[in-house]
């Protein structure tokens, strides 16, 4: 099998590349803007055959990337049965499995981020997205997160897989690159030794910033995505217009490549749907 992490320096966004070799079939998990070009060059140049693209949680940012890779690569979108969007093509639940070649890739569902927020194990590895970083944890920003749930998806799933379990997150603003279920257990400043209840204490009275020290904001429930048409040239332009509701100047006149810087940049300024806080 290739296994391939791709961090973007400036953001600390991690996307991840798998492929088996004999099939040539492959997925990509959390694909980010800025870390596209690196994916496709290395799909084009190991001639692999990309099959899924594998979102670990509902924003909006998440979403258009997925669409963008999908439009150049192909590949069907999984998203969480509870995501609200329709750019997934694939809907999973908890139990369910992923065939890729001789290849089985287990989903784990891990709400509380987001409620469609889901995990990904592969042999010894488990692709955490947001739920679960390095020493922390995903904010509970966002319209539909649950602090409680997001307790109970990482200590009672995640932290019942065996201790050695490698950890490979969505985002690090450190420059570490793995961790395990074993050192998250034991020393995660958000999680360990700590109730559930204190806990939700924790994270409710958080400023709005993300524990994960992750450029992009949680915008899950920003945007109504159940009812933007798949087509691409509608879908951005629906998308601008909603923009243009809450920024000045925002006519739906952008490129598709200006409007995600926009929306990048909306993110990182904590855009909550109605306001810039």
């Amino acid at each position: 099998m290739l296994f391939q992490q791709i961090r973007n320096a400036p953001t600390g966004a991690f996307s991840y590349l798998l492929g088996d070799r004999d099939s040539r079939q492959a997925l990509v998990v959390d694909p980010v803007d800025q870390n596209l070009n690196v994916i496709l060059a290395l799909i084009g140049d190991l001639a692999l055959d990309l099959r899924y693209i594998l979102m670990t949680h509902g924003h909006a940012a998440s979403a258009a990337d997925a669409l963008r890779l999908r439009a150049q690569a192909g590949g069907r979108i999984v998203a969480s049965i509870a995501c609200q969007i329709l750019v997934a093509d694939q809907r999973v639940d908890h139990g369910d499995c992923l065939p890729l070649g001789d290849e089985v890739i287990h989903v784990i569902g891990t709400p509380g981020h987001t409620q469609c927020s889901i995990c990904y194990r592969w042999r010894d590895r488990v692709f955490t997205g947001d739920t679960l970083l390095f020493g922390a944890c995903g904010d509970v920003n966002s319209a539909d997160a649950d602090a409680g749930c997001l307790f109970d998806s990482v200590t009672r799933r995640l932290f019942m897989l065996p201790p050695e379990t490698l950890v490979f997150p969505g985002a690090d603003a450190n420059g570490r690159t793995v961790s395990t279920i074993a050192e998250e257990k034991a020393g995660n400043r958000l999680l360990s030794g700590r109730s559930r209840e204190a806990f939700v204490t924790l994270m409710s009275s958080a400023p709005r910033q993300g524990a994960s020290g992750s450029s992009l904001r949680s915008m899950s429930g920003s945007m109504p995505w159940q009812f933007l048409p798949v087509n691409s040239g509608s879908h951005w332009q629906a998308v601008m217009s909603l923009l243009g509701e809450v920024v000045p100047g925002c006519d739906g006149a952008f490129s598709n490549g200006v409007f995600h810087q926009r929306l990048t940049e909306l993110s990182r300024a904590g855009f909550s749907g109605t306001a810039l806080v």
